[in-house]
């Protein structure tokens, strides 16, 4: 009887295991990816902290709001996109399935781009700083900005492609 007990104790999480597995873990690379970049940020974020002797419980609860504002704007847009594929709404859910993957792009660009600010800060620069300027009115505008020369070096112009001389058509008989 003692037996069956520890087994049932064993196997009681298995179902819910499976439904995080199938609706909170959708991607587990991303999720283990993006979890990795918080905490990269975070710990970055402490370094930076202990060295100007500002270091605060308080700034470091943030990271757990952060890590759970993230996942509930995931988790929705992904249980939306399964609701709408399984009512039928293919369309639908197609265009939120896009919105899904830019989020997922639109927080692993962000924490990435903490965490370069965080280097830059220790002195070790990730990117110059027109890379660092135009990431930031990225994320601050959502599009880059417009014309030629708005912060990024001009291409060096194309190779000039050699004139290619026609040949003189062969003669019969020579």
């Amino acid at each position: 009887m003692e037996t069956f007990r520890y087994a049932l104790l064993a196997y009681m999480p298995a179902p819910i295991v499976a439904i995080l597995y199938k609706f909170a873990l959708p991607d587990p690379v991303f999720v283990i990816s993006m979890a990795m970049l918080i905490v990269f940020d975070t710990i970055l974020g402490i370094v930076i902290a202990w060295r100007g002797r500002i270091f605060s419980s308080s700034a470091l609860s943030k990271t757990v709001i952060k890590f759970i504002v993230y996942a509930v704007a995931l988790q929705t847009t992904h249980i939306l996109t399964m609701l709408l594929a399984h009512a039928g709404h293919e369309q639908f859910s197609a265009y939120l399935a896009l919105a899904d993957s830019g989020l997922y792009l639109y927080f692993a660009f962000r924490e990435t781009i903490s965490i370069a600010e965080n280097m830059g800060k220790l002195g070790y620069n990730m990117f110059p700083p027109w890379v660092m300027s135009r990431l930031r009115d990225f994320t601050e505008t959502g599009q880059f900005r417009a014309g030629a020369g708005a912060g990024l070096p001009e291409p060096p112009p194309p190779p000039e492609a050699p004139a290619i001389q026609p040949e003189p058509p062969a003669r019969w008989g020579s």
